[in-house]
């Protein structure tokens, strides 16, 4: 979903755009990797590869840490034979959701499952390789061009009278169209302009809802069948689970306080950026 909006985004912003897609480079194969970056000798790379089902990622913890770990670190490590900047995608899965107010880059990160464990190590993986780099921490994210959580609740408005949602998570749900704007901002401030300060970022959509609510706000604009949005605990949703089950964050919200200071970034607010999306389908 991130790549499709972020080529977009950074022709806008200037940049000659170009994508590697998966089937011709495997980010776990470091040379492969190499080779494609010095043919291509970028000015920046966005790594925007990961394996992103979190409860998949319970049962296949191998192939979690080969792309979300291996692979980010080959990505930085290659950037790094051409002095680019690196932008890795990380997750506000990071931390824990026990502090209940929003999470700034100065938190400590303890990671929860699999899922969480292995973008905590990816960023140490980017960081340990010493180039200059963007870690992005992001949430929920939606948009065109990939599974997520928008489509569904409006596929399954269609097909049902009844939805039963979460309600005991909280976070913040990000227009994948608004954060890759976000990131190309950063790369061209930082690439054109010279200023601008390597590191950890977070960067949302602004305000915050449980699942529920959101799901709500979907089906307020596009109802479909559906009559009642009907909230559940985690607990209770996943209590006929057949596989193993990711421990999620209860309150995930970020704070996007370093972005505005150091790039001037700050995103709509999640109820403006998903009219937005409902608008453009």
């Amino acid at each position: 979903m991130l790549g499709h909006k972020l080529l977009e985004s950074l022709g806008a912003a200037g940049f000659d755009a170009a994508a590697v897609p998966e089937d011709q480079v495997d980010i776990r194969d470091y040379k492969a990797v190499e080779a494609a970056i010095t043919d291509i000798r970028p000015s920046a790379v966005v790594n925007c590869a990961a394996i992103t089902d979190v409860d998949g990622c319970e049962t296949d913890k191998e192939l979690a840490y080969a792309v979300n770990v291996t692979g980010a670190g080959n990505i930085a490590r290659a950037s790094l034979v051409v002095h680019a900047p690196v932008v890795y995608i990380s997750s506000d899965y990071v931390f824990d959701g026990w502090k209940k107010q929003p999470y700034d880059e100065k938190d400590t990160a303890n990671p929860q499952g699999v899922y969480a464990n292995s973008k905590w190590a990816g960023e140490k993986a980017v960081a340990a390789e010493r180039g200059d780099y963007f870690i992005i921490r992001t949430s929920w994210l939606y948009g065109p061009g990939g599974k997520n959580f928008v489509d569904t609740m409006l596929k399954l408005a269609q097909e049902r009278e009844t939805l039963t949602v979460v309600n005991d998570q909280v976070g913040s749900p990000t227009y994948t169209a608004h954060l890759a704007g976000a990131i190309s901002r950063i790369l061209k401030i930082y690439l054109m302009e010279g200023y601008g300060k390597p590191g950890i970022y977070h960067i949302s959509n602004t305000g915050y809802c449980s699942w529920h609510e959101f799901a709500k706000k979907i089906v307020a604009v596009r109802p479909g069948k559906v009559r009642e949005v009907k909230p559940v605990s985690t607990s209770e949703f996943y209590s006929n689970a057949t596989r193993p089950i990711s421990p999620r964050p209860q309150y995930s919200v970020l704070s996007n306080d370093k972005a505005k200071k150091w790039f001037g970034i700050a995103l709509p607010h999640w109820e403006d950026a998903l009219a937005e999306y409902l608008a453009s389908k």
